[in-house]
């Protein structure tokens, strides 16, 4: 499970999916060794990834859930493209001011797979979903998560979790780091996205035209998600043949 098409993109270079219908979820098939993988872009969001992550399991009966993407991170050891195997996941509730650690099934050991990444090239850490109901300022999340290893915010990662604990699936949390410990992600984001998971022209050139001074951002951003999706096709590559030897 991704919720953009930019997560993936890198590891359909490296492989040859085929695009199948999945209701209005872009999904593919790939074949990795003894298995097929089934990838479906949910679109931004908890629910939008609680909802496609639902119907994934009911269409296909999976072995194993991923889910992968880009993240932000809170601390500042870890660099622009570093990739982060989740060893805890906890769901964000602002509202009612709670932290909540869920306990799906892990597929393995998360330092074994950092372990294996690293001895292939790939600069892997161990660390902590933290999933947020919206874009939210660093600044203002809860200091018990700044305590926590390595933490890493992103939007989807808890809904697949909750689903991989209601049905008993083994989980593998997998996050390529776009803005580092002292930068942010801008909310208006979550607008150019589409419902098939895709940044259209249209909506860059509207978001530039509203505000200009975006151009920048834009940029800026856009060369840090090409190095962590560069990172992250590496990484899931990787992973997907660790999964058919070790899962």
């Amino acid at each position: 499970m991704a919720a953009v098409r930019e997560e993936l993109q890198p590891l359909w270079r490296r492989n040859r999916p085929r695009r199948i219908e999945f209701g209005k979820a872009p999904a593919w098939i790939l074949t990795k060794g003894n298995y097929e993988c089934v990838a479906v872009l949910s679109g931004m969001g908890r629910e939008r990834a609680r909802r496609w992550t639902e119907r994934a399991i009911a269409a296909f009966a999976p072995d194993c859930l991923l889910t992968a993407g880009f993240g932000g991170a809170l601390n500042p050891s870890l660099p622009p493209g570093a990739v982060v195997l989740a060893a805890e996941f906890w769901q964000l509730e602002p509202r009612e001011g709670a932290l909540n650690r869920l306990e799906p099934i892990l597929a393995g050991p998360p330092a074994a797979l950092v372990g294996y990444l690293r001895e292939k090239g790939i600069n892997a850490y161990e660390g902590v979903s933290i999933t947020t109901p919206a874009i939210m300022p660093k600044a203002s999340l809860p200091l018990q998560i700044t305590r926590l290893p390595l933490p890493v915010v992103d939007l989807e990662t808890a809904a697949v979790a909750l689903a991989a604990q209601a049905h008993r699936l083994p989980l593998v949390g997998v996050r390529a780091i776009t803005d580092t410990g002292s930068e942010e992600i801008a909310p208006f984001l979550a607008d150019l996205i589409n419902t098939q998971g895709i940044v259209t022209i249209s909506s860059l050139i509207q978001a530039v035209r509203q505000r200009p001074q975006r151009l920048g951002y834009l940029g800026h951003l856009w060369r840090r998600s090409r190095l962590a999706g560069r990172q992250l096709g590496r990484a899931l590559n990787l992973i997907l043949d660790y999964i058919d030897f070790h899962v």
